[in-house]
Parts: structure tokens; sequence; C-alpha cells
């Protein structure tokens, strides 16, 4: 039996709410881009929120470049990404600051905040 095609949806994306004349007119997409999101978004935002399991190995490397353990490769990775982070998804907002290096609070010493009220 072959391997069941990735990303594959029912339904078209269109993001309306973010782009009320379309992902394509937006200005914000290559036309490609534009395509792959509006033909297998659902798909894409459905592995992204963990509600479908991946069904085969190019979803479930989709899947860790939206956890942010891998860095975006293919067409459908990078489309994603870049509608994510264009429309400050929490993945993304996370991702970036996953990324920060972030100071623990016994490192900082003593604070000169008074915090009596």
């Amino acid at each position: 039996m072959p391997e069941k095609e990735p990303f594959q949806s029912d339904r078209s994306f269109y993001a309306l709410d973010q782009y009320p004349y379309g992902i394509g007119r937006s200005g914000e997409f290559t036309e490609a881009n534009a395509q792959l999101l509006e033909d297998h978004g659902w798909a894409y935002q459905e592995l992204d929120q963990c509600v479908r399991t991946p069904d085969c190995q190019e979803e479930t490397n989709f899947l860790l470049v939206c956890q942010g353990k891998r860095k975006p490769q293919t067409d459908h990775e990078i489309a994603w990404r870049r509608f994510c982070d264009k429309t400050g998804s929490v993945r993304a907002v996370l991702r970036n600051v996953s990324s920060v290096q972030m100071t623990p609070v016994e490192d900082l010493g003593e604070s000169s905040i008074d915090l009596d009220f």
C-alpha cells in the first residue's frame, strides 16, 4: 500500500482573519508559498496544534520544525514558518522566546526593587 500523500486537507485555507483579501494578495508570500498555504494550511495548522498526528516522515519532520527542534527545510515547512512569523502565532512567539538566553534569578544577585506595599 503506498504511503499517504503528506499534508492532505479536504478544504482550502484562506486565513481571512489575518488576510481578508487572501493570502496570495497580501504581498507577504511568494505565489508558490501562498498556493501551498491555501492547499495545505489546515493540515499544517492541525499538525502545529497537535490536533492531527503525523502520517508520514515528512509530517513528522514538519512537526519538529513547529516545535522548534529543527530548522525549516522543505517548501511546506518554510511556507508555514513564514505564515506563523507574519501572523504572530503563539508558537512563533514561543519559538523566538525559547531562543533567547535567559539568566537564572539567583545569578542576578541582590535586587534593588522594594516590594513593600
